[in-house]
């Protein structure tokens, strides 16, 4: 290392820090030069270099003034012509001349002081060396130490000014300090316990406070729960805005951020958990800021969800403009896909590109796996009142309000076939059979008996209105049609008729029902079907009644099986299992029953819809019943 120091030359700074000045490089480099001629020759004229760089950096480095002459030395004095003595056989002693007398003393004297000039001879020698490389070592430290000092004020961004300030002033000697330069305004850190005592934290001040009751929440998935949003103020009297960011279980109303307006303290939001989740507690993240206030930062808090499991699992809501009537819901037996039909008012003003009447009353498809609406079915002209799909999932069949109905291939997603109108009868309601090949449609005072493939009809129409024994147009109001080619309908003053659509038998009432009949439905097996309504038809509206059981019934000796109790309102909707074992019924007021066919008892009672039940199915294997209601949702339930 020491034969490095004096050998090798040093890294340039430069090729360390490209951002370092040129003239800085220079200025260092012939500060630790390893040739004395080509150092400075003083400290001072190595600050003068220094202090002319932080003058004008972009100059070139001043040439140092010349070292002052030299005096040439002394010449030699010429000693004393001496006389050599011989001492011995090799030793030679040069005694200088002296005067006769004491010559014996000069000898010893004149050997002594040749002893004495060897011994300083080497002694100087030695230490001469080390002197030199002592002093270059000193050289290159105190160099290092002064390019650091001065690549430290340069890069680290000082008041070049003030330092050439300083640096100009007549010291008394030059002095290099190592740190940041003079009139450094870069903010210092506090001292503890200095007079102003122990450094503290300071606190934001806070200018209002989101809170909610309750702070927690315990539901069930798709029970509603009202939350009350509350600021507690103390200097911020502005709009607060409140955002929501809720887990994908769960939903919001309304979904965005709600403000709270000057004088405005609480507000009220519903949270609905719409899934099971994985966890048993979910988190709703509010994150709130103060409107008026430029760039401030959101206050961030949250409300904890314990969700406990009840009979519905699932909850889909249907999306769409609010002014979209539901009106009618079917599901596909597998349960992948569900039908959901209604329409949307003609809006006022100049119609745009979606305001076409097939548009405003397109049926959705909803995938009920993903949760989401993946197409639409357009034909109609007119609000869908009824849909039903054939048990091999395969058709569907539409009944609409501009007298028509609608034929479906499922399985390509468009439209098959659609009735003609027919003049001077309004069309009522429509079933279609098993396989979806055949079809018993109602007009006002008849029903048809069709031939889906081109709406043909079959036989003799059926003289509904001689049946029901009413003034009413729609004294009909419900429509099934079974495997083997049987139907059932029914309507006003509980009138109920099973009909043999192959006309090799007439019409056989069945009586029961003392107030209007608005469902029915035929079980997968043989011989049973059910029924259900309630209610009295006044001014052309369904009243509430006192007759809201549900039959079963033995079709072959049209007699009842079972009458269920137990429904508040009337019974709008029936649905059997794939097994014929449970039946499923739902009213006007969202409640769902399930029903043991076998002993007619109630196995199940499902709340959650806030509307009437529009369309009920079980799965394959009876375990779950998916419900569609006119509140915009669609329901999974769990049986026991």
């Amino acid at each position: 290392k020491l034969a490095a120091i004096l050998v090798k030359d040093p890294p340039k700074p430069r090729e360390l820090r490209s951002d370092i000045p040129a003239k800085l490089e220079d200025v260092c480099l012939k500060a630790i030069a390893k040739k004395p001629d080509e150092r400075y020759a003083t400290m001072a004229q190595f600050a003068a270099a220094l202090a002319d760089y932080l003058r004008a950096p972009n100059q070139p480095v001043a040439a140092p003034a010349p070292p002052k002459p030299v005096a040439p030395p002394a010449p030699p004095v010429v000693p004393a012509p001496s006389t050599r003595v011989q001492t011995g056989a090799d030793t030679e002693v040069s005694v200088k001349s002296p005067p006769a007398s004491g010559a014996k003393s000069g000898t010893r004297s004149s050997r002594r002081r040749s002893s004495s000039s060897r011994r300083r001879k080497s002694k100087s020698g030695s230490s001469g060396t080390v002197f030199v490389v002592l002093g270059v070592l000193a050289v290159l430290l105190i160099g290092g130490g002064i390019v650091a000092g001065i690549i430290y004020a340069v890069t680290r961004g000082g008041d070049s000014s003030q330092v050439a300030q300083t640096q100009t002033q007549p010291p008394t000697r030059p002095t290099f300090p190592i740190g940041p330069p003079v009139g450094d305004t870069r903010p210092k850190k506090p001292k503890e316990n200095e007079s102003t005592g122990s450094k503290k934290p300071v606190k934001p001040k806070i200018p209002f406070v989101v809170r909610t009751e309750p702070g927690s929440i315990a539901t069930t998935v798709g029970e509603p729960q009202k939350v009350t949003l509350k600021v507690d103020r103390s200097d911020y009297q502005g709009a607060v805005r409140v955002a929501f960011n809720p887990p994908k279980e769960m939903r919001v109303t309304p979904a965005g951020p709600v403000t709270l307006q000057p004088g405005q303290n609480e507000t009220a939001i519903t949270v609905r958990v719409l899934a099971e989740p994985t966890e048993a507690v979910l988190k709703l993240s509010l994150s709130a800021t103060a409107v008026e206030v430029p760039n401030s930062a959101p206050m961030a808090s949250s409300i904890d969800v314990q969700v406990t499991p009840g009979s519905c699992n699932r909850v889909i809501e249907l999306a769409g403009p609010a002014s979209f009537n539901v009106r009618s819901i079917a599901f596909t037996p597998n349960l992948t896909l569900a039908l959901v039909g209604g329409g949307t008012p003609k809006a006022d003003g100049a119609a745009g590109p979606g305001d076409s009447a097939e548009e405003r009353n397109a049926i959705q498809v909803w995938n009920l796996e993903r949760g989401e609406a993946t197409g639409k079915l357009t034909l109609h002209q007119g609000p869908v009142n009824r849909l039903v799909i054939s048990t091999d999932g395969k058709t569907g069949l539409s009944v609409s309000a501009d007298e028509t109905v609608g034929l479906w291939d499922l399985e390509l997603g468009k439209s098959k076939q659609r009735s003609t109108q027919l003049p001077n009868l309004k069309l009522l309601n429509a079933a279609i059979s098993e396989d979806g090949k055949g079809g018993l449609v109602v007009y006002t005072g008849v029903a048809i008996r069709a031939n889906l493939a081109d709406f043909r009809q079959i036989g003799q129409p059926i003289n509904t209105g001689l049946l029901m024994a009413s003034k009413l147009e729609d004294a009909v109001r419900a429509v099934s049609v079974s495997a083997d080619r049987k139907g059932l309908i029914g309507g006003a003053d509980g009138k109920l008729f099973l009909l043999d659509l192959t006309e090799k038998t007439k019409p056989k009432a069945l009586k029961d029902h003392s107030e209007v009949v608005l469902a029915t439905a035929f079980s997968p097996t043989e011989h049973v079907a059910a029924s259900g309504g309630g209610g009295i038809i006044q001014v052309g509206t369904l009243q509430p009644g006192q007759d809201n059981a549900v039959r079963i019934w033995d079709i072959t000796t049209q007699s009842v099986l079972h009458k269920c109790d137990g429904h508040k309102r009337s019974v709008v909707c029936l649905a059997f299992s794939s097994d014929g074992k449970l039946l499923g019924s739902g009213s006007t007021d969202g409640e769902i029953r399930v029903w043991n066919v076998e002993d007619g008892k109630s196995i199940a009672v499902l709340t959650g819809h806030t509307n009437r039940i529009l369309g009920l199915t079980f799965s394959p294997d009876g375990k779950q019943l998916w419900s569609g209601a006119a509140d915009r949702t669609l329901r999974r339930w769990k049986l026991p």
